[in-house]
């Protein structure tokens, strides 16, 4: 697989994993702020806005 195919938890650099992002995808619809969201499962802010906007982790339903 090249690295262009790598791609959510496949990535060398993911710190989420396809378990995360239902949870993260309920916080969002549930209210929940962006900042808070992204402190409980230790990533950026703009890592949970992308996968709100479904710009990353759209493969994950």
């Amino acid at each position: 697989m090249s690295k262009a195919e790598k791609h959510g938890a496949r990535s060398n650099r993911a710190v989420l994993t396809a378990t995360d992002i239902p949870i993260i995808r309920q916080q969002i619809g549930a209210g929940r702020s962006y900042q808070q969201i992204a402190t409980r499962f230790g990533v950026g802010r703009q890592a949970i806005y992308t996968i709100a906007k479904g710009i990353n982790w759209k493969h994950v339903l």
